[in-house]
């Protein structure tokens, strides 16, 4: 088998690719190629061996009538393990031999075997009534600092300069609002510490609050429009689009990078 190490390893070398390389495309290990490489066959998996060679062969673009008759030891020693693990005994485990007395009285194997077949069935029912039927008192979860509303076109509300100086209206720095055009889905994060996703549905308004930035990821860019302390914000994507780490802070958007 030394043969077919040193072909392996030869053409891998030809072709100037590393163990690394060639690991991430035949998906094998590491190691495993390199044990091939040094003659040691024992670290293929038991009947798989076979398949792992060829994915090996067929990447580096070795000829068949280069390798083919060193596969033949492999192949008879994965048929003989097959035909092993078909020949063994089955053991059977699930039954109960012989009779068993419980209280002085002798009880039949069957009926054991009826009786534990019975007790497991009604231990997965009362699981299963637990999982679903009983409620534990769970705390109220944290409710993200963000306002929805759905607001008809005649009665949108707009956020203007005058709003922003009224630190009773607006304690945040930055107020962010989306205006949904078209159906989009949108994931905003503020300041690194919180995140909110939404589906949004045409005409959907709705308003988020930051201290320092927020961060933008969108499908279907243009169904949304973006306001910045009551401004609308310039596009900063191609219509249809997806976005993402669009960075909006209180005086400049950065742009984002096409995924």
């Amino acid at each position: 088998m030394d043969e077919l190490s040193n072909i392996i390893k030869s053409y891998r070398e030809k072709k100037g690719i590393s163990l690394k390389e060639l690991s991430d495309k035949t998906k094998i290990r590491k190691n495993i190629l390199s044990a091939i490489e040094e003659g040691d066959f024992s670290v293929l998996p038991p009947v798989y061996g076979i398949s792992f060679l060829k994915t090996i062969v067929i990447t580096l673009e070795i000829p068949e009538e280069e390798y083919s008759q060193y596969f033949s030891p492999i192949q008879k020693k994965e048929k003989e393990q097959v035909q092993k693990k078909q020949s063994a005994p089955i053991k059977d485990y699930g039954s109960i031999k012989g009779s068993v007395k419980i209280f002085g009285i002798e009880l039949n194997p069957n009926f054991m075997n009826y009786a534990l077949y019975f007790a497991f069935g009604l231990l997965v029912l009362i699981l299963l009534y637990i999982s679903l039927f009983y409620e534990k008192d769970l705390p109220d979860e944290p409710q993200l600092d963000v306002q929805t509303e759905l607001i008809p076109d005649d009665e949108q509300i707009i956020i203007t300069n005058d709003d922003i100086e009224d630190e009773t209206f607006l304690p945040d720095s930055i107020s962010l609002k989306v205006v949904a055009i078209d159906t989009a889905w949108v994931r905003i994060d503020m300041d690194g510490q919180r995140s909110d996703e939404v589906l949004f549905v045409p005409k959907q308004t709705k308003v988020w609050k930051a201290k320092e930035y927020f961060i933008i990821y969108q499908g279907n860019y243009g169904a949304l429009e973006y306001s910045r302390n009551g401004k609308v914000l310039e596009p900063f994507g191609s219509p249809g689009s997806t976005i993402r780490n669009v960075k909006i802070t209180k005086d400049k958007v950065v742009t984002p990078t096409p995924w």
